[in-house]
C-alpha cells in the first residue's frame, strides 16, 4: 500500500520501515565465523514469533514449477542478537547443511504466515549460491546474484539528474548504489554529487 515492493506482512515480519523501501528483508552472505558456509540475515521485532510463523523454504533449481521445500526455523538452527529498541536480528546459520542443498548451488527464501483468524502468507524474495572453484587458468569471474538491496520503491519524478522518492521512501535516509556520491536526502530527494570527494 505503500508504493513499494513489501507488503505489510514483509514490512512487520521483518522489521521494514513501514512508509519506505529503503532496507531488504533479509540477505544471504558467506559465514565469517563458519569459512565455507554461506548464512542468512535478517531482523525482526522481540515478540514477533508469537504472531508470525517463519520458515525457510529452498530449491535446487528455479524454473515455471519450482519445488519448494519448507523446514520451520526453530532456536536451535538460529543464533539471535538483541539490538536494543525491541529489534532483533536473526542469522540462520550453514543453509547449505540445513537445506541438504550441498553441491555448490541453492536458492531460498523465507515464509512467512501471519496467524489470525484467516492465515495471510508472504515471501520475501529468492535469494541464491553458486560455489565456484577457482583454478590456476585464465579465466572470466562474475557473480550472477545480486547484492542485498540498497532500496525498492516507486520513482515518483525525474528532474535533470535528481530522482524523487517520495511515496515509497517518505523522508528518511535512502542508501544510493556505488557511484553516487553525495546526496540531499529531504524531501526524499536523491542526487548524484557533481564531484567526488
Amino acid at each position: 500500500p505503500d508504493g513499494d515492493q513489501f507488503d505489510n506482512i514483509i514490512e512487520f515480519a521483518f522489521n521494514q520501515p513501514a512508509a519506505s523501501g529503503a532496507r531488504d528483508p533479509w540477505c544471504i552472505r558467506p559465514s565469517t565465523t563458519a569459512p565455507g558456509t554461506i548464512k542468512a540475515v535478517f531482523t525482526r521485532p522481540e515478540g514477533a514469533t508469537q504472531n508470525i510463523t517463519y520458515s525457510l523454504q529452498y530449491a535446487s533449481i528455479l524454473g515455471g514449477t519450482t519445488t519448494w521445500t519448507s523446514l520451520a526455523i526453530t532456536p536451535a538452527m538460529i543464533t539471535v542478537v538483541d539490538l536494543g529498541n525491541c529489534i532483533e536480528s536473526v542469522t540462520i546459520n550453514d543453509l547449505e547443511t540445513l537445506t541438504g542443498l550441498t553441491i555448490g548451488k541453492g536458492f531460498v527464501r523465507i515464509r512467512a504466515v501471519l496467524a489470525t483468524t484467516v492465515n495471510h502468507t508472504s515471501f520475501t524474495e529468492v535469494e541464491g549460491w553458486t560455489e565456484t572453484n577457482l583454478g590456476v587458468c585464465c579465466r572470466t569471474y562474475n557473480n550472477p546474484y545480486l547484492r542485498c538491496a540498497e532500496f525498492t520503491g516507486t520513482v515518483d519524478g525525474v528532474s535533470g539528474q535528481t530522482l524523487t522518492f517520495t511515496a515509497s521512501a517518505g523522508s528518511g535516509c535512502v542508501p544510493l548504489p556505488r557511484g553516487w556520491c553525495a546526496i540531499s536526502r529531504r524531501s526524499g530527494l536523491a542526487r548524484p554529487s557533481a564531484s567526488c570527494a
